[in-house]
């Protein structure tokens, strides 16, 4: 009986300190403001974005074009 309540005991301290352990609580809200700050410049800079992909994928298909394009003897 006593086995028993040695292990209770240490299954009880283990618990409580898992439940009142806090150190991931800080990295948790870092990553959530940080999140929201890309969310944030995202929305602002949307349209600049836009632009940036669309010249990105204009210039890929035109030096692909020109790769792909017959040789002329």
């Amino acid at each position: 009986m006593n086995l028993l309540n040695e292990l209770y005991i240490a299954w009880l301290c283990r618990l409580n300190a898992v439940k009142n352990d806090e150190t991931g609580g800080s990295e948790m809200i870092a990553v959530v403001v940080m999140i929201g700050i890309v969310v944030i410049l995202a929305v602002v800079f949307k349209d600049k974005i836009a632009d940036l992909v669309k010249s990105i994928f204009d210039t890929t298909e035109t030096n692909v074009n020109d790769v792909m394009k017959p040789i002329e003897h």
